[in-house]
């Protein structure tokens, strides 16, 4: 939940919709299919398996 909250918080984002400028979608899944990397994040065809809450915006800052 914090992972997703700061998402929602930096991108002015909400679960199920898109960014204004169309850069991100935010859906998130129960499973991926990699619990034991969990929490999973995937971008694009990039999967990031224990994603942090306080390194999860400089992962996503690198999708220009």
């Amino acid at each position: 939940k914090e992972v997703i909250s700061r998402i929602e918080n930096h991108y002015q984002v909400k679960q199920g919709e898109t960014t204004p400028d169309r850069r991100f979608s935010l859906e998130p899944v129960r499973c991926l299919g990699a619990c034991g990397l969990a929490p999973v994040m995937v971008v694009n065809s990039d999967t990031f398996g224990d994603v942090k809450s306080d390194k999860v915006i400089q992962l996503l800052d690198k999708y220009e």
